[in-house]
C-alpha cells in the first residue's frame, strides 16, 4: 500500500475507526459489494498491524446520504473520537467522500492534523499534516464534487428534455395532487381545470403500467409472480402502491391509513364472540389464548353449583370485534383471567392510581370505558382450573 511507512506504532497503539457509508437503503440492498468491501478493510486495518481488539467499525450510517446538513450519528462519533486524541487511523473505501461536503471531510482532515491520525483508503496512506498529503486529498475532494455536480446537471437536463417533449413521470406529484384534491382543496376555475388535467394523465399512467386498483377498506389488488405487465416486491419498508421503496413522507403516511384501514374493514367481518353460560350473570370471566379451557373449565364447575357466572373467549384482539361492550354491561362484574403479570391489588405499595393491569384487561379497559379487574398468574406452566376456580369464587363473594 502507498504511504505504508507512515504507519508508526503510536498510530498502531491507537484506535483504527473503519467507518462505512452508502446513500440510501436502495444502495445498501442493491450494492452488497460495496457494502461487503467496506467491512472487509476491517482485515486490512489487522494485516497493517492494529491488533482485532482495537479494531471498530462505525457502521450507523449505512442508509444515509452524506449530503450537508444531514444529521448522521456515524459521522459525528467519527468526529469526536478522533478530537479526543484516542484514533489513530480512520479507514474508508474512499477518504474524500467521508461525506457530501468537501467542508466537512476538510474539517475532519484538520482534525486528524491536530490528533495526528491517519487516513487510509485503498489508494494509500494520508497523512494530514503532510503538506503534499493535504494537497492530494483536497484535489481529490474536487474532482469528486465536480464528479456530481457534472451527474445532477445530467440528469436535471434530461428530466427537462423529457418534461418538454410532455413524457416526464412524476408519480410523486400526480399522487399529492390527487390526494390533496380529495382533501378538499378550494381551487379556482383554472387550477380546476389543471388537476383535472394531472389526475387524468396520472390514472392514463398508472392504467398503462396495469396498477392495482385501490379497493374500500385499504385492500389492493396484488401482483402475483409470473403476471405479465406486473412486478412482485416484498419489502418492510415504507412503499408506494406499486410496492416501490419510497422515502416520501406522504406516502408513508399514506401507507399507515391504508394499514389502518385494513384493519377496520376487517373489524367490520368479524362476529361477536359467543358466551359459554348464560348472556347475563353476576360474573364475566374473558380470556384469549391459552387459557380457554382452564377458564370454561372453572366456570362449569361454579355453575353446577348455581353460580351465575359466564366465559367469554376472544380470538382476535386487534382489531377487537364488535358488539364486546354491550355483553359486558349485561354481567355485575368483568375480569380478564390471563398467563401474563398484572400487580396484586392487596400489596401493601399498591393503590388505584398505580396499579398495572394486565394487558387484555388494559385494552378492554381502554376500549369499554368499564371497570374490568383482573388476575394473572406467570410462572412459566399452563394456569389450572382449580385455581381459576378459588379466584373466580372470591370475585363473587367480594
Amino acid at each position: 500500500m502507498n504511504g505504508e511507512h507512515k504507519i508508526t506504532s503510536s498510530h498502531r497503539e491507537r484506535t483504527a475507526l473503519i467507518y462505512l457509508r452508502q446513500s440510501s437503503m436502495a444502495q445498501v440492498r442493491e450494492h452488497t459489494e460495496s457494502t461487503r468491501s467496506q467491512y472487509a478493510l476491517a482485515g486490512k486495518a489487522a494485516a497493517l498491524g492494529w491488533p482485532r481488539s482495537d479494531i471498530e467499525v462505525i457502521d450507523t450510517d449505512l442508509g444515509i446520504s452524506g449530503k450537508w446538513g444531514v444529521a448522521r450519528e456515524g459521522f459525528t462519533e467519527l468526529v469526536t473520537r478522533v478530537c479526543s486524541g484516542e484514533v489513530g487511523a480512520i479507514f474508508g473505501i474512499e477518504i474524500t467522500r467521508l461525506a457530501r461536503s468537501n467542508a466537512d471531510v476538510a474539517r475532519l482532515a484538520e482534525f486528524a492534523r491536530i490528533t495526528g491520525t491517519l487516513l487510509i483508503d485503498p489508494d494509500g496512506v494520508y497523512d494530514p499534516a503532510d503538506v503534499n498529503d493535504r494537497v492530494l486529498l483536497g484535489f481529490k475532494g474536487t474532482m469528486g464534487e465536480m464528479e456530481l455536480h457534472v451527474m445532477a446537471q445530467r440528469l436535471h437536463a434530461n428530466k427537462r428534455a423529457a418534461a418538454e417533449r410532455g413524457e416526464l413521470r412524476r408519480r410523486d406529484v400526480i399522487e399529492t395532487v390527487e390526494r390533496e384534491h380529495r382533501r378538499g382543496w378550494k381551487l379556482d376555475r383554472l387550477a380546476q381545470r389543471a388537476v383535472r388535467k394531472i389526475a387524468e394523465h396520472g390514472s392514463a399512467v398508472r392504467a398503462d403500467r396495469r396498477e392495482p386498483k385501490q379497493r374500500l377498506g385499504g385492500l389492493a389488488q396484488r401482483f402475483i409472480p409470473g403476471q405479465p405487465g406486473g412486478m412482485h416486491t416484498l419489502t418492510g419498508l415504507a412503499h408506494d402502491r406499486d410496492s416501490h421503496v419510497a422515502y416520501d413522507p406522504l406516502i408513508n403516511e399514506e401507507g399507515l391509513r391504508h394499514r389502518s384501514l385494513k384493519l377496520a374493514a376487517l373489524q367490520k367481518t368479524l362476529k361477536p364472540p359467543k358466551l359459554f353460560g348464560d348472556d347475563s350473570g353476576d360474573l364475566l370471566v374473558i380470556g384469549w389464548g391459552s387459557t380457554k379451557g382452564a377458564i370454561e373449565e372453572a366456570v362449569e364447575r361454579l355453575r353446577r353449583e348455581g353460580a351465575k357466572v359466564s366465559a367469554l373467549h376472544l380470538q382476535f384482539l386487534q382489531p377487537m370485534a364488535s358488539g364486546l361492550k354491550e355483553i359486558m354491561q349485561r354481567f355485575g362484574k368483568v375480569m380478564t383471567v390471563e398467563s401474563n403479570w398484572s400487580d396484586d391489588p392487596n400489596d401493601e405499595i399498591i393503590d388505584a392510581e398505580n396499579r398495572r393491569y394486565s394487558s387484555l384487561a388494559i385494552m378492554l379497559r381502554s376500549r369499554t370505558l368499564i371497570d374490568i379487574d383482573c388476575w394473572s398468574e406467570v410462572r412459566g406452566r399452563p394456569i389450572k382450573p382449580g385455581v381459576v376456580v378459588d379466584v373466580l369464587r372470591a370475585k363473587l363473594k367480594g
